[in-house]
């Protein structure tokens, strides 16, 4: 009886923890708004994008819950679960709008951004730089013709920062084959701080990396890059051939897959 008893139990703890470890969502990539959630982008076929909701809205409460940072969005999103019904309160054009949607879990964001961009002509973008070009914007044809890593990453993310000592590295010993070119919507204040701050380390200021911003951070919902850091590389006709997800054995992957091309 004892050991039934503790078998019940430790299947109702493991029960617990898979139940746990589903998570809801709406499917939206999102930043902080000027009265709630900024919506950058509805993930196609997303319980977002299938109520309508889309790019420039701004979530303003959940259930009647009122949300003013991601990290509320969030925190509501998982608090009503999966496969019930959130009713969502959007500013859109200074008009209020109600939108109901039934929350589905969350797949894994690297399988769904390889669904949308692997193989295929890769979204161009306008990106101010902010260090490693005698330009102020770049475009997608600024790094055609040779292979190119887009990394997309912030300063608030260890992770990301954790990468970039091996992306010195690696852009100086293929600065003559492959474009490296970073992505941040971080504010230009605070960019500049952080390079400040690793060059002497890093000698990033060598320009083997081209550090960018995205003012409104549209490239971000273009390259569906809800998770960071995440790393597209392009062949020398602008098509995405493979994207990782993370640091460490992630980004030694993606390093050997753009040598390989």
């Amino acid at each position: 009886m004892k050991y039934l008893l503790l078998l019940l139990f430790f299947s109702f703890s493991l029960s617990a923890q898979l139940v746990q470890s589903v998570k809801p969502w709406l499917g939206v990539a999102i930043g902080d708004g000027k009265k709630g959630v900024f919506v950058k982008m509805a993930l196609p076929g997303t319980p977002a994008q299938k109520a309508g909701i889309r790019r420039g809205d701004e979530i303003l409460s959940i259930n009647g819950k009122k949300v003013t940072k991601t990290t509320a969005l969030i925190k509501e999103v998982t608090s009503i679960g999966v496969g019930n019904t959130a009713t969502v309160l959007l500013l859109r054009e200074n008009k209020e709008l109600r939108k109901e949607m039934v929350l589905v879990a969350k797949p894994e964001l690297e399988k769904i951004a390889k669904k949308k961009l692997m193989n295929q002509k890769a979204p161009d973008f306008d990106l101010e730089v902010i260090q490693g070009l005698d330009k102020k914007r770049v475009s997608l044809k600024d790094f055609k013709g040779k292979t190119t890593i887009l990394e997309f990453w912030s300063v608030s993310c260890p992770a990301c920062v954790s990468a970039h000592p091996r992306l010195v590295q690696f852009a100086k010993e293929n600065k003559d084959k492959i474009n490296l070119v970073s992505i941040t919507a971080d504010k230009k204040i605070v960019l500049k701080k952080y390079l400040g701050k690793v060059d002497n380390i890093l000698k990033i200021k060598e320009r083997n990396i081209i550090f960018t911003r995205s003012e409104d951070g549209k490239v971000i919902g273009e390259y569906m890059s809800n998770a960071i850091p995440m790393f597209v590389v392009l062949d020398k006709k602008g098509i995405v051939v493979d994207i990782g997800i993370g640091a460490g054995k992630v980004l030694e992957e993606v390093l050997a897959k753009a040598k390989s091309i």
